[in-house]
C-alpha cells in the first residue's frame, strides 16, 4: 500500500473527515497569527484586486478558518510552499486537526499516539518523542515579581531558544542611557531632554517617533529593569535546562518546587492526566524538556514532536500540540484544539 493511502486509511479509521484547502490563502490570518517565524517565510503575492494572498505555508490555519462550528476530525495530504531565497520551496505534508475536543488530556494522548501510528505507517526510522507544556514555564514566571513587560516578553519567547536567551540577557543587561539623562529625572524632564536633542539634530522626530514616545518607552524600559529580582534570571535558565524521561516529570519538578518555592501543581496534574490517557504506554522514547515549545504563535498548550534517532539532522518527522484560540483569533467560535502535521520529505519510505 502507498504512503498516501495507508495515511489515508490510518486516519479516516480515527474518524477524521479529508479535507484539501485551496493554494492560494488569504495571508493575513498567517501574518497574524503564525508567528514570526513562518511570517519571514510566507510566499506573498496579491489578487487582481488587490487582496494579499499567501501559498499556502501549512494546513491547520485554513482548516481552521473553513470549519464552520461544533466538534470535528479532519485529516490532510498535499504540498505547503515557504519561501526560500525569493523562491517557493515545497513540501509534502500531512496531518489531522481535532476540534471541539472537551477531553484534553485524552485528545492531547490520541494525537501523540496518531502521529506515532502515521510515522511508523511510512517510515523505518527508529522513532523517539520530545514533548512539553508551557504550563510548566507559567507557572515559573507568574509569580516571580517580574513587571507585566518582562514576563509578556518571556511568555511570548518561549519555546525559541534564541530568544528566551535574549530576553533574559536584556533582562540581566543595565538599561544604558544617553550621559545627560539623570537616574532620578521623571518622564517630563526626560521628555524635554528628548526634544532638545532632536531639535539639535534638526530633526521632527526620530524614526517617526515624537519625544513623547521616545521618553515614554525609556522610562517603561528602565522600570522593567529596575523590577527584576536578582534571582530570576537565573531561576529561568535553571529551569530551561530541566530533561528527563516523561515518567519522571512529577518527581523532577516536585523537587525543583521545594528547592525554589515554585508551585508546578496544576501542571502536575494536568501531566499526569495525559500520561494515564495513554501517553505511558507508549513503546518509543518518551522525553520532556521544559523548555520546549513549537514556534508558531497559535499554540497553547501541550505539544510534541516526534524524531528518527539514527539521525535527529532530519529534524522532526511530526509535530503537534493545543492551539486552544486559534478558531476565535481567526474569527469563528472560540474551540479546544489539538493536532499534528507530518513533513513525508524527511521520512525515509517503507520497503
Amino acid at each position: 500500500m502507498s504512503a498516501p493511502n495507508a495515511l489515508t486509511d490510518l486516519f479516516e479509521s480515527y474518524g477524521c473527515t479529508p479535507v484539501e484547502p485551496a493554494f492560494l490563502q488569504p495571508a493575513d490570518p498567517f501574518l497574524n497569527a503564525a508567528g514570526e517565524a513562518l511570517r519571514r517565510r510566507l510566499f506573498v503575492t496579491q489578487s487582481a484586486e488587490g487582496e494579499a494572498l499567501c501559498l499556502r505555508p501549512e494546513f491547520t490555519i485554513p482548516v481552521c478558518i473553513a470549519h464552520k462550528g461544533g466538534a470535528a476530525k479532519y485529516c490532510y495530504q498535499g504540498t505547503v510552499f515557504r519561501q526560500r531565497d525569493e523562491q517557493a520551496v515545497e513540501f509534502a505534508q500531512a496531518g489531522v486537526e481535532v476540534l471541539g475536543d472537551n477531553e484534553f488530556a485524552k485528545a492531547d494522548a490520541e494525537m501523540v499516539r496518531l502521529a506515532l501510528q502515521a510515522v511508523q505507517s511510512v517510515s523505518d526510522c527508529q522513532p523517539e518523542i520530545r514533548i512539553g507544556d508551557p504550563a510548566f514555564f507559567d507557572a515559573l514566571v507568574q509569580p516571580m515579581g517580574l513587571s507585566d513587560t518582562w514576563r509578556d516578553r518571556l511568555t511570548r519567547s518561549f519555546g525559541d531558544d534564541a530568544l528566551v536567551g535574549r530576553v533574559l540577557e536584556r533582562m540581566d543587561t543595565p538599561v544604558t542611557a544617553s550621559q545627560t539623562v539623570a537616574e532620578d529625572e521623571n518622564l517630563d524632564e526626560v521628555t524635554a531632554k528628548v526634544r532638545a536633542m532632536i531639535a539639535s539634530h534638526g530633526l521632527g522626530s526620530a524614526d517617526g517617533r515624537s519625544a513623547e514616545e521616545i521618553a515614554a518607552r525609556f522610562m517603561k524600559t528602565r522600570q522593567a529593569q529596575e523590577d527584576v529580582p536578582g534571582q530570576a534570571i537565573g531561576l529561568c535558565k535553571l529551569f530551561l535546562e530541566l530533561e528527563c524521561d516523561a515518567s519522571s516529570v512529577a518527581s523532577t519538578f516536585e523537587i525543583f518546587s521545594e528547592e525554589h518555592e515554585i508551585d508546578f501543581s496544576q501542571a502536575i496534574v494536568g501531566f499526569k492526566d495525559r500520561l494515564d490517557a495513554g501517553l505511558s504506554d507508549l513503546d518509543v522514547p518518551l522525553k520532556f524538556s521544559a523548555g520546549f515549545g513549537r514556534r508558531l504563535d497559535y499554540y497553547t498548550g501541550f505539544v510534541f514532536e516526534i524524531y528518527d534517532a539514527n539521525d535527529r539532522s532530519k529534524g522532526a518527522l511530526a509535530g503537534g500540540g493545543r492551539y486552544d484560540h486559534l478558531t476565535e483569533m481567526l474569527g469563528g467560535e472560540k474551540l479546544p484544539a489539538v493536532g499534528f502535521s507530518l513533513w513525508l520529505d524527511r521520512m525515509e519510505a517503507r520497503s
